[in-house]
C-alpha cells in the first residue's frame, strides 16, 4: 500500500491513524538520513576550497565571529536552503556537532544553510542515527 501525505485522519479508525502516524515518521526520519548523506558529500566536495577559519573556536553563539561565521554561511549557499532552495526561515546547521567539534565551530565547510523545516527533518535523522549508535554500543 503507497503512503498517503494527506489523508483523511477523521476517517481513521484509531488504529489506521497509529499506523499511519509510525509510517509518516519513518519516512520523516529515512528522507532526514538521506539529506545528511547529501550533505556529507557536499562537505567532502568543500574541503577542496580554501575558506580561512575564523577567530578562536571557543566563541559562543552569540559572539561578533561567530555572526560573521553565519553571514559567510549564508552568502555561500547564496541566501537559500540548500536542500529545497527556500528563502524563508533560514537556519545555519553545523555537519559535525557543535558540541561535540569545538575545533570546527567556526569552518566554514562545516556550516550549510537549511529552512527551518528541513532543518527539524535533519536533526530527527541525527537523533535517530545517535540512538542507533548507542544501541549498537550497548550489545
Amino acid at each position: 500500500m503507497e503512503f498517503d501525505p494527506y489523508p483523511d485522519l477523521e476517517a481513521m479508525s484509531y488504529s489506521e491513524l497509529l499506523v499511519w502516524t509510525g509510517n509518516y515518521f519513518q519516512r520523516r526520519i529515512e528522507l532526514g538520513k538521506g539529506i545528511i548523506k547529501a550533505l556529507d558529500l557536499r562537505a567532502r566536495s568543500l574541503k577542496d576550497l580554501w575558506i580561512p577559519k575564523l577567530g578562536d573556536y571557543r566563541t559562543k553563539r552569540n559572539a561578533a565571529d561567530y555572526e560573521m561565521w553565519k553571514r559567510v554561511v549564508l552568502s555561500r549557499d547564496h541566501n537559500k536552503c540548500v536542500v529545497c532552495d527556500s528563502t524563508r526561515k533560514l537556519e545555519v546547521h553545523h555537519l559535525k556537532a557543535y558540541s561535540q567539534y569545538p575545533e570546527l565551530r567556526l569552518d566554514v565547510n562545516n556550516g550549510v544553510i537549511l529552512c527551518h523545516e528541513c532543518h527539524m527533518i535533519v536533526r530527527d535523522a541525527e537523533r535517530s542515527l545517535e540512538r542507533e549508535e548507542q544501541n549498537v554500543k550497548l550489545r
